[in-house]
């Protein structure tokens, strides 16, 4: 597959089309563009503010159909939902997508890491910051653009820890980011390569300086083809 198709939404429809994925999972739907371009049998958009316009919903009514829509938080979702939506069934492919924040990721990631099936995948955004001022910790595109006057909409956060974070102090998942669509972060069950030995204090006290001079060895950052590597694993 070409570069220039190694989007989101291809990683992610692709992820459930090897499995055979019954239960897709994303966190920060917002306007659902993603969302209404992915197809499983079941959906599930968790956001605490929809902006879904009425022309998406009209020509998309199989969509609709198929998914259940969450007004709320991540974090309140899996604490008051989550157990009742996967009480008969598991989750096959998440996208966290959320809040930009390591933290609330490393949340994000740890909560659907307890529904998640066994040979299931979660994809991340946001993994790869390409400048200081877009990996700048904050909690949404405006707060970074009234700090850095004249700074576009391009901001990622720090969601990037969060990655290094799992790939440090998890050693049963298998995580790595893909150098497309500002970093995609691929975890799955499974041993762990090119393992970290930071510990927690440790990657919370990484800079932007430490990620630029170390993206491969923190990120363990592929090239996007070799994402037609790793599905042949799934």
């Amino acid at each position: 597959m070409s570069d220039t198709f190694m989007t989101r939404e291809y990683l992610i429809q692709s992820a459930i089309d090897r499995i055979k994925a019954r239960t897709y999972l994303e966190i920060g739907v917002h306007r659902g563009k993603n969302f209404f371009r992915i197809s499983a049998p079941f959906q599930i958009a968790v956001d605490p503010n929809f902006i879904i316009g009425i022309k998406r919903r009209l020509n998309n009514p199989r969509v609709l159909l198929r998914s259940r829509f969450f007004e709320m938080t991540s974090d309140q979702f899996f604490a008051t939902r989550a157990a009742s939506v996967f009480k008969d069934r598991q989750l096959d492919v998440a996208f966290i997508d959320g809040l930009h924040t390591s933290e609330q990721v490393l949340a994000d990631f740890n909560n659907c890491l307890k529904y998640l099936s066994p040979n299931g995948v979660i994809l991340f955004h946001d993994c790869n910051p390409t400048s200081r001022e877009a990996a700048e910790y904050g909690h949404s595109p405006r707060e970074i653009m009234q700090k850095f006057e004249g700074k576009n909409a391009e901001w990622t956060g720090d969601v990037w820890k969060a990655i290094v974070h799992i790939r440090s102090q998890n050693k049963s998942v298998a995580a790595f980011v893909l150098d497309c669509d500002y970093g995609i972060g691929v975890a799955r069950r499974g041993k762990p390569a090119n393992e970290l030995s930071l510990t927690a204090e440790q990657v919370a006290a990484l800079t932007y300086d430490d990620l630029d001079r170390n993206r491969v060895r923190l990120l363990d950052l592929k090239p996007p083809q070799y994402w037609d590597e790793f599905i042949k694993t799934l």
